[in-house]
C-alpha cells in the first residue's frame, strides 16, 4: 500500500437511522501496489466523538462520514473506544 492522502479536521457521522454529530476525523487513504486489486483505493482511518456518538454509530455499522470540504463517505465503523472509533470506507474513493 502506498500513501496517497491524510485527510484530517473536523466533521460530521451520520449513523444510518440517526442524527449527525460532530467528529474529529483522520482517514488515510492508499493505494494497493500488489496483487489481484492492484490499484484499488482504500480509506481507513478513525473519529473521535463523545461515547454516546460513536455507541449509536457502532450500533448502526455503517454512517455516512461529511468531511470539512462537504465530501462524504460511506464507512463502516468498529472499535471499542469510548471516545474513538475505527472507520473503513465503503466502496469507491473518488478523486484519488
Amino acid at each position: 500500500m502506498r500513501m496517497v492522502a491524510m485527510l484530517a479536521g473536523n466533521g460530521w457521522l451520520h449513523p444510518r437511522g440517526s442524527i449527525a454529530y460532530t467528529v474529529k476525523y483522520r482517514l488515510e487513504i492508499s493505494r494497493r501496489l500488489t496483487g489481484p486489486l492492484a490499484g484499488e483505493v482504500v480509506g481507513r482511518g478513525t473519529v473521535d466523538a463523545e461515547s454516546y456518538a460513536l455507541a449509536d454509530a457502532r450500533r448502526a455499522g455503517r454512517a455516512t462520514l461529511t468531511i470539512a470540504n462537504g465530501d462524504s463517505f460511506a464507512v463502516d465503523v468498529s472499535g471499542d473506544a469510548s471516545r474513538s472509533a475505527d472507520i473503513t470506507v465503503v466502496g469507491r474513493i473518488s478523486g484519488f
